[in-house]
């Protein structure tokens, strides 16, 4: 995406006119855009949104929501001693939970379809990719659908955007906690969601309670930055005032 003056922040890719050309004129702004065959309201086509976004917007949007839910919650103290939320209470725990399970998942993903992005757009014909002690040969689409998004974001976008790995920094330690919480989210196992006879210090929902949910879309911000052309850059404005904002 350029850095130009687009219709919305989200759009996928935009880019200015330089000189006149038929239908377009010079400083008129052009977009790529998606034709829909067959819909609710029939075919129609649109400016195509960037994936990468709108899952950035969702999990801000999504955090931000969990985090205030969180906020909002007041266990009282029983006779014994002991904490405990109300049911009128549950409303807002749950919704916590919900929208923090939203904020993962989204965070996570726009860094998955920033990967995919800057791989497809490399126009390399083969990556080298390592396997059982060999080097392959794999096309853009293999990469995207074989390697995991912390393979390309630790060793495939360091060759392609010619810069240092963020993996072995405080910013990889941060991708691996957003995986495994993620990872926990997507594939839920009994662990996740109960502990048996014992104070819960491992489920998903203790994981949640405490975890600073903006740090997951603050995260994605950083590493796009990482791996990007400053010049590229203009559309995180948005999603960073958006974080501001919500913090």
């Amino acid at each position: 995406m350029t850095n130009t003056d687009v219709v919305d922040w989200r759009v996928w890719k935009a880019a200015t006119v330089a000189a006149d050309a038929g239908i377009a004129k010079a400083g008129d702004q052009i977009y790529v855009c998606t034709k829909v065959d067959a819909s609710v309201h029939g075919p129609f086509s649109f400016i195509t949104p960037s994936p990468i976004s709108l899952a950035l917007e969702i999990a801000i949007a999504a955090a931000r929501s969990a985090t205030e839910s969180r906020a909002a919650l007041i266990p009282t103290k029983r006779p014994t001693g002991e904490a405990w939320l109300e049911v009128p209470q549950l409303d807002d725990l749950y919704r916590c939970f919900q929208q923090s399970m939203v904020a993962v998942t989204f965070s996570y993903q726009s860094l998955e379809a920033f990967s995919n992005h800057l791989i497809a757009e490399a126009r390399v014909a083969r990556f080298s990719i390592e396997r059982r002690g060999k080097t392959e040969q794999w096309s853009a689409e293999e990469v995207e659908r074989r390697c995991s998004t912390e393979e390309k974001v630790g060793a495939i976008l360091p060759d392609i955007a010619k810069l240092k790995t963020v993996k072995g920094t405080a910013l990889w330690a941060r991708l691996l906690e957003l995986k495994d919480l993620r990872d926990s989210t997507i594939h839920l196992k009994s662990l996740d969601q109960y502990v048996r006879g014992a104070p819960d210090n491992k489920t998903l929902y203790y994981r949640l309670l405490s975890a600073d949910l903006l740090d997951g879309p603050r995260l994605a911000i950083e590493i796009i930055e990482h791996y990007s052309d400053p010049k590229s850059l203009a559309w995180l404005t948005k999603p960073k005032a958006m974080l501001t904002a919500a913090s």
